[in-house]
């Protein structure tokens, strides 16, 4: 899905049955139609790689799992990145086709936060974003969803077939929780809220474009008076 998304060349390894394969997925135009070329190779006796030869299935299959989570993680906040979003969204939404399937998105900004930056300075800027996706994310989690770094202080939430004011309530809760929450950064200490746009899809047919437009023209709105969710 990435290769085909940004159309360019990955790699990835991956572990099965105790040896290790290098994937690497490239895009492939033949008449005028884009598909996606997946190469295999068995890497498990190559010099790069003979550090993990002799590792049981179980530590090679967590050491690739480790390698391949640092491509789609956030290095600052250790919630999923813009890849993982642009990876897996398009998945889901394709699944809006099915009348049983449901997905609820939000995104998320921090009020003011460019004042924080400003005057507490990048540090304790990234802090803030840091503390702001942990907990963030520890409340999406409670919905079964995952919660990704969209850029900045931007924060995408996904959750699949809950009922459709389940995550406005979840959020309500956690502007809450927010409200309250001291963070406090070289003896200061700061307090934050946030606003966000949501939106409940089921039975569409709209493509990752249209449904992140859809979020951020709400949250658009709900910046207009912060501490808002639309």
């Amino acid at each position: 899905m990435r290769a085909l998304n940004e159309n360019r060349s990955f790699s990835k390894l991956e572990s099965l049955d105790n040896k290790l394969y290098m994937v690497i997925a490239a895009p492939l135009v033949l008449k005028d139609k884009t598909y996606v070329l997946e190469l295999i190779k068995d890497v498990t006796e190559d010099t790069l790689f003979y550090t993990y030869k002799d590792k049981t299935i179980e530590e090679l299959r967590d050491e690739v799992n480790r390698l391949n989570m640092l491509v789609i993680k956030d290095e600052l906040t250790n919630v999923f990145n813009s890849r993982y979003l642009n990876e897996h969204l398009p998945v889901l939404l394709e699944n809006l086709s099915s009348p049983e399937f449901s997905l609820s998105i939000a995104m998320a900004d921090i009020d003011k936060f460019k004042s924080i930056n400003d005057t507490y300075g990048h540090l304790c800027g990234d802090y803030i974003i840091k503390e702001f996706a942990k907990l963030l994310d520890s409340y999406i989690s409670e919905l079964g969803g995952w919660t990704c770094r969209y850029g900045g202080d931007e924060f995408i939430c996904v959750v699949e077939n809950i009922p459709e004011d389940e995550l406005y309530n979840k959020l309500n809760n956690f502007k809450e929780t927010l409200l309250r929450t001291n963070f406090v950064f070289d003896e200061k200490k700061i307090n934050l809220s946030c606003s966000f746009g949501v939106c409940y899809l089921c039975n569409e047919n709209i493509n990752i474009a249209d449904a992140l437009n859809l979020v951020d023209s709400k949250l658009y709105n709900s910046k207009k008076t912060r501490n808002t969710i639309s």
